[in-house]
């Protein structure tokens, strides 16, 4: 086969078909990727909202159960003098034994709390109260003056009360609400329930 000649000073020439984008298809590629960008904004955002929300709503948990696991082990043995001060203070004593001598009387049980160091004090008492949003339990000699540094038993208390039925029933009962607040939550707080949580204890010893 022979290949058409062009005529003499004749040009190919070749147009091409690509062409740029229109300023309204830019306009709607921008469009486009600001929303994906913002709905991956929206899910990071609530994502880290629900695992800060989760881990306050841990911790508030944790810090009401710690405190009543603590207490109630603690008053079960309870007995002596107890008496609530104020609905949030609650001071009692433990039984030290029996027919100890002593300073403790004869043939009877003799009440007091131990020390830091686990030595038998007749006469000294345990307390709990609510100090700057902590639940703290404290040594008290028999004078009332504390001796050594306060245990720490929840955080972020906002509502401590005890309640204290003598006689026959010997019971205490406990309500304690634990909030932990911060911006980053919803709301602005997480707290352990609706209302304080309540437990009761019933006192061993008489």
């Amino acid at each position: 086969m022979s290949r058409k000649q062009l005529p003499t000073g004749a040009t190919r020439s070749v147009v091409g078909s690509v062409r740029g984008l229109t300023l309204l298809e830019l306009l709607f590629a921008l469009l486009i990727a600001a929303v994906l960008i913002a709905a991956l904004f929206v899910t990071a955002t609530v994502g880290r909202m629900s695992y800060v929300s989760a881990d306050a709503r841990a911790h508030v948990h944790q810090q009401v159960r710690q405190a009543f696991d603590h207490m109630a082990e603690e008053l079960r043995e309870a007995g002596g003098t107890v008496t609530v001060t104020g609905g949030s203070q609650l001071k009692f004593q433990v039984a030290l034994g029996y027919d100890l001598g002593g300073s403790c009387p004869p043939s009877a049980v003799c009440w007091g709390a131990r020390d830091q160091l686990g030595a038998d004090r007749p006469g000294w008492s345990v307390q709990y109260r609510g100090v700057n949003g902590q639940l703290i339990r404290e040594i008290l000699d028999d004078g009332g003056g504390p001796q050594g540094p306060p245990r720490y038993l929840a955080n972020d208390v906002s509502e401590l009360a005890f309640s204290y039925a003598g006689g026959s029933a010997r019971v205490i009962e406990i309500q304690l609400q634990v909030r932990r607040a911060s911006q980053q939550l919803p709301g602005g707080s997480v707290q352990a329930g609706p209302t304080a949580l309540r437990t009761r204890v019933r006192l061993r010893n008489t």
